[in-house]
């Protein structure tokens, strides 16, 4: 092999790999100072390149859900994401587990929000199998603003490695991630709940001193096609009234943040002017008028039937989902008596009991499936423990004999 040795971390999905791609033998360890590329497909559909990646700090991260080590390091690697992202940092993290169902429902569970790459034939050298012989899981690559290998090592050590990183690379703008022209999108963006961001937002305009950082940085992630959605222009009218009554000090810091971030001043226009909307105007709310009167006749006849639960989830959904709607305020008397019943809501309390414990039983069975029986046999204990009065533990109980 001549010439500069190139780390390959993925293919685009479904590309295959010549044999003239794979390490030789001796080089199957990859080394500090190594250039590095890569092109995955992330869970959300995006084409994540190492070119697109050049003035960013990057850590991609490789775990499996059969890994108790790999679960452990997680929640350090989400609260390392919410930490570096705004500072430049973007982590990818790659599951190898060969059950790409089982890693979706670890993501789900641990809230993960980081990029995430699952199918682990995406990822380079060779195959999951592969890479678990040459380095284990879990296990961190830490890469240059200039693409290449700083460090490798156990994820728990990385905190340490990104705050040396920042200082031997400091970031190009302390400006917010993806408006300054030198990070002019924001490939490490994951897909936020709009509700969310625009809680956020309205978070950020009631704070004192008002955080205007943080209403612009929630602002530029919410797409306008949640602007109609009830709760989004809910807290849209929020921040529209707090900010028609700002003092003179406080114009002049949200004058001076429109003038540096018009694109995202655009947005908030646009999202403060359908937050005004309403659905006989045209605005639609974030539910058809037709679904909403659909869901509130199913719940009426679920409540006839007895199936209390079922009317109070249809219930709740018109309340949450279109708070605007003539049948919410109807729907919304039947959720205040439905949660006055404390021994109605423990029902509904088990009934989410039985559902999170149901997760864990589709998890269990996948690691069946996959022949990985020592690590089903702790799931099944696990739901036993954790869920004992659910239909689940019985089911945890009668597999483990």
């Amino acid at each position: 092999m001549t010439g500069p040795r190139a780390w390959v971390l993925g293919a685009t999905l479904g590309a295959a790999m010549s044999a003239a791609t794979l390490p030789a033998e001796a080089e199957t360890r990859f080394k500090v100072g190594d250039p590095v590329s890569f092109a995955v497909e992330t869970t959300d559909g995006r084409a994540i390149t190492s070119g697109m990646l050049e003035g960013y700090l990057v850590v991609v991260h490789f775990w499996a859900a059969v890994s108790e080590p790999s679960i452990q390091n997680l929640p350090d690697i989400q609260r390392l994401h919410e930490t570096y992202h705004k500072k430049g940092v973007g982590i990818v993290s790659v599951s190898v587990d060969p059950d790409p169902m089982a890693a979706q429902e670890m993501v789900a569970e641990q809230g993960l929000e980081t990029l995430i790459v699952l199918n682990a034939e995406q990822t380079i050298p060779v195959n999951a199998r592969f890479f678990r012989k040459q380095y284990g899981v879990p296990h961190t690559f830490l890469i240059s603003p200039d693409g290449n290998l700083i460090w490798d090592g156990h994820g728990f050590l990385l905190e340490e490695q990104l705050e040396q990183a920042l200082i031997d690379f400091p970031p190009p703008t302390d400006a917010i991630l993806g408006e300054d022209p030198a990070l002019d999108f924001d490939p490490f963006a994951s897909s936020v709940d709009p509700e969310e961001l625009a809680k956020s937002a309205a978070q950020a305009i009631f704070s004192r001193p008002i955080d205007f950082r943080l209403l612009f940085d929630s602002v530029k992630e919410l797409p306008a096609e949640s602007f109609d959605e009830a709760k989004v222009k809910a807290f849209g009218r929020s921040v529209k009234r707090t900010l028609a009554n700002l003092d003179p000090e406080q114009q002049e810091s949200y004058d001076l943040y429109r003038s540096e971030y018009p694109g995202v001043a655009q947005n908030i226009d646009a999202w403060l002017a359908a937050s005004d909307r309403s659905i006989s105007s045209g605005g639609g709310g974030s539910a058809d008028p037709e679904l909403v009167a659909s869901k509130f006749q199913q719940a009426e006849e679920a409540e006839a039937d007895g199936d209390e639960l079922a009317a109070y989830e249809l219930y709740r959904w018109i309340v949450d989902r279109a708070p605007d709607s003539d049948e919410a305020l109807l729907a919304q008397d039947m959720v205040l008596i439905m949660e006055d019943d404390e021994a109605f809501m423990a029902r509904v309390q088990g009934a989410k009991l039985e559902g999170k414990a149901q997760n864990l039983m589709t998890m269990a069975k996948n690691y069946d499936n996959a022949g990985f029986y020592d690590k089903a046999d702790e799931t099944y204990q696990k739901i036993i423990d954790l869920y004992p009065d659910t239909d689940a533990a019985k089911q945890a109980a009668e597999e483990l004999k």
